[in-house]
């Protein structure tokens, strides 16, 4: 009897994300594709990740590699007013949390990569320093 009864319920569980997906409207949805469309194509990765190589780079590895994500994190991108014209309050709410999610990840993620590739150039400089010393 728990197996009938286990089967629909976990059916119901593993499928609720969609009927929530499938629920908001064509208009929540354009906005939060046009967001990350809009992010991707606003935020500058290069930068966020010469950052983050560059803080972990000088200050050697850990310490200001770590300030650089927290920046990259704490740092708010908002999208121009002007691509709110003429839409409606929940396009412009659903458009914004969209993109600043989207914003805030990509950010993270450049300057993380920037992070570790300044820690492990560092450290593969101070390993080949202290090689050199030794011969």
């Amino acid at each position: 009897m728990k197996k009938v009864v286990s089967i629909p319920m976990l059916l119901l569980f593993v499928n609720m994300p969609l009927l929530v997906i499938a629920q908001q409207s064509p208009i929540v949805l354009d906005a939060r594709l046009a967001a990350e469309r809009d992010a991707k194509a606003d935020v500058n990765q290069l930068n966020w990740r010469l950052f983050g190589f560059g803080m972990a780079f000088i200050g050697g590895g850990c310490l200001l590699g770590t300030l650089s994500v927290a920046s990259a994190y704490t740092h708010q991108s908002t999208p121009p007013q002007e691509r709110f014209l003429g839409k409606s309050p929940e396009y412009i709410l659903a458009y914004t949390d969209a993109y600043e999610s989207k914003a805030r990840r990509l950010q993270v993620e450049s300057a993380a990569i920037g992070c570790i590739a300044g820690s492990v150039t560092a450290a593969s400089l101070v390993i080949w320093y202290l090689n050199l010393q030794n011969y």
